[in-house]
């Protein structure tokens, strides 16, 4: 009798094919409080700095409460890069955060990692980011401009300050004079190039673009905010770099603005060390 040998399909647990499938090359994520979801986390009795799976840093002050103010006052930190055509605005190109990865696993004790990826457009980055006891320094290069060369193509970090006061419901006139009186203590103070010093509160109309504002670049700013329970934010653009302001229109600094940051003369910082310093 002829005997027909039967292969059976052999079938995995769904685990295990699952494992196998290749993950999106985003950052890794932790799963413990209070960092879940992120890939990197530290904080201390002043401040909570994460950093997210998609490379975005988030920097939340805490409160009179001792807790971190809510997400959506914090102040965001964004590395990209910046197209500069001969005639026209700069053009933001923010990262391809399905290319970018980092030889540092998820951490709660955040100090230091090293991310490359690809921004839109197809160009390449490396950069750095460190932490020293909530002190944010930032480093980071364009190491292949890629198909990306029609312009100039520098690496340009946004630090993003959003509306500080979102849900505010002053309603009565004294409640709104009470209200601007605390716009008023809110300042911006900023520091040019070329020694130069100029100051803001929160309730004066400003064209964060203009030439009155940047001056001939700005090396350094401080934020301080009621919000942010009086934290001092100082931000840093190191040797050989500068910052730039701006704002989606002219208006009350109250209702937001960011900072870019970048290395205006590539040859004079060859060796990429110009550094962003946030305090």
């Amino acid at each position: 009798m002829l005997v027909m040998n039967t292969i059976r399909p052999l079938i995995l647990p769904a685990a295990w094919i699952f494992a196998v499938q290749p993950l999106a090359a985003e950052l890794p994520t932790l799963n413990k409080a209070p960092f879940v979801g992120l890939y990197a986390g530290f904080q201390n009795k002043r401040i909570r700095i994460t950093v997210s799976h998609k490379g975005m840093l988030l920097i939340r002050p805490f409160n009179d409460k001792g807790n971190p103010v809510i997400d959506p006052i914090g102040v965001k930190v964004e590395l990209g890069a910046e197209e500069v055509p001969a005639n026209g605005p700069t053009v933001w190109r923010a990262l391809d955060v399905s290319s970018i990865s980092s030889k540092q696993p998820e951490t709660d004790d955040f100090q230091k990692s090293e991310i490359t990826g690809k921004i839109s457009g197809g160009a390449s980055f490396a950069a750095t980011i460190e932490n020293q006891r909530g002190t944010i320094t930032i480093n980071g290069r364009i190491t292949d401009p890629g198909p990306l060369t029609k312009n100039p193509l520098r690496m340009c970090i946004r630090i993003v300050f959003p509306d500080p006061y979102p849900y505010s419901k002053a309603t009565t006139e004294k409640g709104k004079e009470t209200f601007q009186e605390q716009l008023e203590k809110d300042r911006l103070q900023l520091r040019w190039s070329d020694g130069s010093r100029k100051k803001f509160n929160f309730s004066e109309s400003v064209d964060a673009k203009s030439k009155d504002v940047n001056g001939p670049g700005i090396t350094e700013a401080m934020v301080e905010v009621n919000a942010y329970n009086n934290h001092k934010f100082r931000i840093s653009a190191g040797t050989n770099a500068l910052m730039l302001m701006r704002n989606a229109a002219t208006g009350p600094l109250r209702e937001g603005f960011e900072f870019r940051w970048f290395v205006p003369d590539a040859a004079k910082d060859p060796k990429h060390q110009a550094t962003l310093t946030i305090e």
